[in-house]
């Protein structure tokens, strides 16, 4: 768990600190601006906010997003993923959520906030409805993540544990509920209630959420009187990045981590990590950074070629370094070098964005293992003592990597996950991809998008690094020498056995939860037997790692564990699995 105290420097954009706190208790009879039934639930309107839905824009909107959430923005979900944001207001940071690349649902109870934040963020693809806590009625989940800004303390000690069990239900495995709370004086005229962070934080863990994250702040308004907590909260019954670390504690697995479950908003991580893995292959104890530059330049170029490397919605200006690998790809690849310009942008480029995030990943404050050092101080390009004289060392643990027996395998890994999250950028394949998941071909045991029925990687490359790269059956490594097959855990004949596919009553058996490398030899032995505890043991280990990783591959195995309308399964995948076996038991 994180803390922070930053005294006056988070929140602030008007009377709502970058959050909305204010609201009259109660609606008196006749009101013109009381709730509309339709609405949703009537506590959830408070008709301040309709009759101030104008002026409070004003307010809402002069502080942005990232700096009133600055202190917790390393711990959002990597995008693309589905967001909501509840009691949404003029849609600030809906709209700013959707520009990062989520899919997200805005919940307002109020008309009229509602439609202002439709014109104001008109520009930006998000689902604007009416709801409030603690029913949210109109919300179907699972969401990845979700935002409530100033809205807990509006609920009175009855209304706060439905609402935290709804919260819950309404989170995918591994979800993130971001929560501000308002503290001081009570305004008269308004319906609040004095909720403490300890509090919050045990309503929470009662119903099944972890503290990640605790923060103070003051006011950005400069109110003495009040100031804010923040809270990050996670839907537990997940493998988090340390527990995914501590079934096998290794290099291998702190690559593992920074390769499959860190973030992605661009690819500039596996560029990286391609160079530095054959670059510690051919013995290189350290390299220049602009000698660093060219295999990272360049496989970007090759990549760009076919696939976009950043969300359609991230922007890309003139001067981004992805705009500049556009333009100078057709000369980088005829003459199989990067151009001096792109050399240069890259160059410069390094040390501030992936060199420096690298060895980052949420939840965890650093790797366990570093890969490389920088040495060396900045300055421009061609200059002396500029980036382009910077000295990256590779460290023990990277050539223990790179010349593992799993080198090959690891290699094979980051590709498969470059393709599947450059799939996931692709224009309209990504909001599928969030939505569906990928489908397995099951004659060529690859996956496919369900929208093009296009091959994305290899069933083995896309998950064996979530199995530590071992045989599921076994437990041995998977090594180049090894003969690999993709094996059903729960045997595919147990669907024909009940006359026919459809006459199987449990889920499908041959999507990708069920599906696991295995050495040839163990699957050949295995034929059509039902998994024993330890294999059982070990899909569930993988299934859940695989769910702390970022979408889409994420989501097809959500779609197994949560389907749509019936909440997450009790107990997560053990659980799952555990009622499989009972089906043949």
């Amino acid at each position: 768990m994180t803390r922070s105290s930053n005294g006056r420097s988070g929140n602030g954009d008007g009377d709502r600190n970058g959050d909305r706190d204010d609201g009259p208790g109660g609606v008196r009879a006749g009101d013109p601006y009381a709730p509309d039934p339709r609405d949703g639930a009537a506590s959830g309107v408070q008709p301040y906010y309709a009759r101030s839905a104008a002026v409070l824009a004003e307010r809402y909107e002069s502080v942005s997003f990232e700096t009133v959430h600055r202190d917790v923005l390393h711990l959002l979900p990597g995008a693309p993923a589905r967001a909501a944001d509840i009691g949404a207001g003029t849609g600030r940071d809906a709209a700013a959520l959707a520009r990062r690349g989520y899919d997200v649902v805005a919940v307002e109870p109020v008309r009229e906030l509602r439609q202002v934040a439709r014109k104001l963020h008109d520009d930006v693809p998000v689902a604007w409805l009416p709801g409030a806590l603690p029913a949210l009625t109109p919300l179907t989940g699972p969401f990845d993540l979700i935002l409530l800004s100033a809205v807990w303390m509006h609920l009175d000690e009855g209304e706060r544990e439905p609402a935290m069990r709804r919260l819950h239900d309404l989170l995918a495995s591994a979800g993130r509920l971001f929560v501000s709370l308002r503290h001081g004086p009570l305004p008269e005229e308004r319906r609040m209630f004095h909720v403490s962070a300890e509090e919050t934080v045990a309503t929470a863990g009662r119903c099944g959420l972890r503290v990640i994250h605790t923060g103070a702040n003051g006011d950005e308004l400069g109110r003495d009187e009040v100031h804010w907590s923040r809270l990050v909260l996670e839907k537990g019954g997940n493998m988090t990045g340390s527990e995914f670390y501590r079934v096998e504690p290794s290099a291998r697995s702190s690559w593992r981590l920074a390769v499959l479950m860190g973030a992605n908003s661009r690819t500039y991580k596996f560029a990286l990590g391609r160079a530095l893995l054959d670059l510690a292959r051919q013995g290189h104890a350290e390299v220049p950074l602009r000698d660093l530059a060219v295999p990272y330049a360049m496989s970007l170029v090759e990549h760009a070629a076919q696939a976009p490397q950043a969300s359609e919605r991230t922007p890309v200006g003139t001067a981004d370094f992805l705009a500049v690998v556009a333009a100078e790809s057709a000369e980088s690849r005829r003459l199989g070098t990067p151009t001096d310009r792109l050399l240069d942008a890259a160059v410069r480029s390094l040390p501030a964005m992936v060199l420096r995030k690298f060895h980052n990943l949420r939840g965890i404050p650093e790797l366990p293992h570093r890969f490389y050092e920088v040495t060396g101080s900045g300055g421009s390009a061609g200059g002396s003592g500029g980036p382009g004289r910077r000295i990256v060392r590779l460290t023990d643990d990277l050539h223990r990597v790179a010349r593992s027996e799993q080198a090959v395998g690891l290699r094979a890994e980051l590709g498969a996950r470059w393709s599947i999250v450059e799939n996931s950028f692709a224009t309209g394949i990504g909001r599928s991809l969030i939505a569906d998941g990928f489908t397995v071909d099951r004659a060529t045991s690859v996956l496919t998008d369900t929208q093009r029925r296009r091959s994305v990687a290899g069933v083995t490359e896309a998950v064996i690094g979530f199995q530590h790269g071992r045989c599921l059956t076994c437990g041995d490594d998977i090594t180049p020498e090894c003969r690999t097959v993709v094996d059903h855990v729960f045997p595919y004949a147990l669907m024909k056995r009940y006359g026919s596919v459809s006459g199987w009553p449990g889920p499908d058996l041959d999507q990708l939860w069920n599906l696991a490398p295995a050495h040839e030899t163990c699957n050949s032995a295995k034929s059509d037997r039902l998994p024993t505890d330890d294999e059982l043991r070990r899909l569930a280990r993988r299934n859940t790692a695989i769910m702390e990783s970022p979408v889409p591959l994420k989501r097809t195995l959500q779609l197994t564990l949560e389907p749509p309308g019936n909440g997450r399964r009790p107990g997560g995948w053990p659980e799952f699995l555990r009622e499989v076996s009972g089906l043949v038991s």
